[in-house]
């Protein structure tokens, strides 16, 4: 039961060192997921990375401005879910 919580604690330790790296990577794969399930394909989603990537880029700066907000809570984990 040790070795479970500490698997799922980690993310939590690593939003509250590095919140702004923590934020960037999951953006990407938030991204990354999204443009995946619209294209219908995963490879279809990673090819949409490398054909128009400031498009990708400019998506995931705007899903990393929205989890942001959670920074403002003292239970950032809570409120990134939310």
């Amino acid at each position: 039961m040790t070795k479970i919580k500490a698997i799922f604690s980690y993310p939590g330790k690593l939003l509250n060192k590095h919140p702004l790296i923590f934020f960037a990577v999951f953006s990407i794969i938030e991204n990354l997921l999204v443009e995946s399930l619209s294209r219908h394909s995963i490879i279809k989603g990673f090819m949409h990375v490398f054909t128009s990537p400031l498009a990708f880029l400019v998506n995931s700066l705007i899903i990393m401005l929205t989890l942001s907000f959670s920074l403002l809570f003292r239970r950032r984990v809570f409120g990134l879910v939310m």
